[in-house]
């Protein structure tokens, strides 16, 4: 179901108010926050509230009254959809009420599919539905295989690359570190929003993240260690729901425990990025991780392995060696840039800002542009693998059989 509208009334007519209320809070897809009886007492509320529809009664004593309001509502907020109601069918009563500034006229007694049919209208200009979204979730097949630098990397990049905002989502509840790493302490986190009653809307997510000047509005953790396992999946689809309609892009940054709220957040992924590095352990459970997704149906061309800190002189194991092992390309190569990563981590700062030069930032940059030309369609190329099937390949397990902007200047730039 979508978003409902947020809708202010306005009702100067002197009238019955419960009367006039009642066929809007009646509308599924209205959400009714107030109703005025005065111009004067809506001002405050029309330019500090989130109002998406303003409902004004044109039938005022003064035939004048309902114009003006409208008007001045249109200059206070100039994006805010506004319906006049009104009983006179006459067409030079319409023409005035749109001149004035009406987005759409509704006849009084209130016929439900005429108000649906203007609040679509509304909604298609002032909240314009995203279908090209993606969701991007970053895991990691071990603990500091890299897949948070990623993570946290990889939304600045994209949202450079569509030149747009773009979300980077924190779900690992028990050790958040997408607030430390560009170095700000959040003031709401996901768990405010998981642990509340209230509905997740657009307003509610929106006062939650952190709106960075990079582009990127982050949903961070809360401090402290929580329990994934308190969330409920109802809510985790909910958030995902509304994030779906906000940005282009949202990089979720996973947790490694496969929690009812992990589960949500991946059965709605476009892509899943494993992160690993050449070593046997991060490989095998890489591999373990893999054949998971796929029992729970995640779709197999969804899942790719990332390899991070490749190009170290110490590796025994070869990027062919994991291709053969996983019967497809990996998706990307993150190079060994070990002083640049970890200087750029330990100062809250992103790769762009901190190296921009970086041999494992540029890397990042070629995921999003990949990613970027997926969505739109161009054809994308894959990283040349060969079939040569190293030594070590006996120490991974052999495959199992198929069985969710602070104005001051932001530290990421």
């Amino acid at each position: 179901m979508p978003e409902k509208l947020h809708t202010f009334l306005l009702d100067e007519s002197r009238g019955d108010l419960e009367s006039f209320r009642k066929p809007f809070d009646d509308q599924e897809q209205l959400q009714v926050v107030g109703l005025c009886t005065r111009l004067r007492e809506l001002q405050p509320h029309i330019q500090c509230s989130r109002i998406d529809v303003m409902i004004v009664n044109l039938d005022t004593p003064d035939e004048k009254t309902g114009p003006a309001a409208v008007q001045r509502i249109a200059e206070l907020n100039p994006r805010c959809g506004i319906i006049g109601v009104s009983k006179n069918r006459q067409s030079d009563a319409i023409i005035s009420a749109m001149r004035s500034g009406c987005w759409r006229f509704v006849h009084w007694p209130i016929d439900p599919t005429d108000l649906a049919a203007a609040l679509d209208h509304i909604r298609r200009i002032r909240m314009p539905q995203r279908e090209t979204c993606q969701y991007v979730c970053v895991m990691a097949s071990a603990g500091g295989a890299g897949a948070t630098t990623l993570a946290t990397n990889l939304a600045v990049e994209l949202a450079a690359v569509v030149e747009d905002r773009c979300a980077l989502i924190d779900l690992d509840l028990e050790f958040p570190e997408v607030a430390a790493a560009y170095d700000f302490r959040p003031s709401h986190s996901i768990m405010d929003l998981l642990g509340s009653d209230a509905e997740v809307d657009r307003m509610l997510i929106e006062q939650a993240m952190e709106h960075l000047q990079c582009n990127v509005s982050i949903l961070a953790g809360s401090e402290g260690i929580g329990n994934p396992w308190d969330t409920s999946p109802e809510r985790i689809q909910s958030l995902l729901r509304v994030v779906s309609d906000m940005f282009p892009f949202a990089v979720l940054n996973m947790p490694r425990t496969l929690s009812p709220l992990a589960a949500e957040a991946l059965a709605v992924a476009h892509r899943v990025f494993i992160v690993s590095q050449l070593s046997v352990p991060h490989l095998r459970n890489a591999l373990f991780m893999h054949d998971k997704l796929v029992e729970m149906s995640i779709p197999k061309d969804a899942i790719d392995l990332v390899l991070n800190r490749c190009d170290s002189a110490f590796e025994r194991i070869t990027i062919e060696d994991v291709e053969a092992k996983l019967g497809r390309p990996v998706y990307a190569r993150i190079p060994n840039d070990y002083k640049n990563v970890c200087a750029a981590r330990d100062h809250g700062r992103m790769l762009m800002a901190h190296c921009p030069t970086s041999r494992a930032r540029h890397a990042i940059v070629d995921i999003a542009k990949r990613l970027v030309r997926e969505q739109i369609g161009e054809p994308s190329v894959k990283p040349d693998g060969g079939s040569r099937l190293g030594s070590l390949l006996g120490l991974f397990r052999k495959p199992r059989e198929t069985a969710p902007q602070r104005s001051e200047e932001c530290s990421c730039l």
